[in-house]
């Protein structure tokens, strides 16, 4: 990746971030336990891996460069990585500026869940607190979802594609 193209590498981590990005706004309307969110979420991530996964190829056939099992792995990485920042910062905003009251829809279900388990009130007054942080949570949450699809769709794009260097 010598000449890179950060143009095209962003536009591969845009379209990879697409499907989080309207999940975030569909998302809320589910009810997190039911069989379309969970749906939502399957296809989110196959959507995630099959982009990804032509953002690579793609990337690599339009600037020659060879498909070793570091410039595949490399390639995909920085992908996932600004496609998780971009699905990152539209989860903050979302949760912080366009729909802030989900937070509290978000707590109660935190709560629900503390009190099946059995937490005690010291315990819930944490999960509490915890509302605070749920916009720069989302954020890590969504950066780290993509990087862990980059990886998984990195090692196994490259194990797939790979070519031997020529001596």
């Amino acid at each position: 990746m010598n000449n890179v193209n950060f143009n095209q590498l962003l536009k591969y981590a845009f379209l990879m971030a697409l499907p989080g990005l309207i999940s975030t706004f569909v998302t809320p309307a589910l009810d997190p336990q039911s069989t379309a969110a969970k749906l939502v979420s399957l296809t989110v991530m196959a959507l995630m891996v099959l982009l990804l996964y032509y953002g690579i190829l793609d990337y690599h056939q339009k600037n020659g460069i060879p498909f070793t099992f570091g410039n595949v792995l490399k390639t995909g990485m920085f992908i996932a990585l600004l496609a998780g920042m971009i699905w990152g910062l539209g989860n903050y905003v979302y949760l912080e500026y366009l729909n802030p009251g989900y937070k509290e829809v978000l707590l109660q279900r935190q709560l629900e869940q503390a009190r099946e388990q059995g937490l005690t009130e010291a315990q819930m007054e944490l999960v509490r607190k915890g509302k605070d942080y749920y916009g720069i949570g989302s954020f890590a949450g969504s950066l780290l979802g993509a990087l862990f699809i980059g990886v998984v769709t990195s090692v196994l794009t490259a194990l797939w594609k790979r070519e031997t260097p020529a001596a």
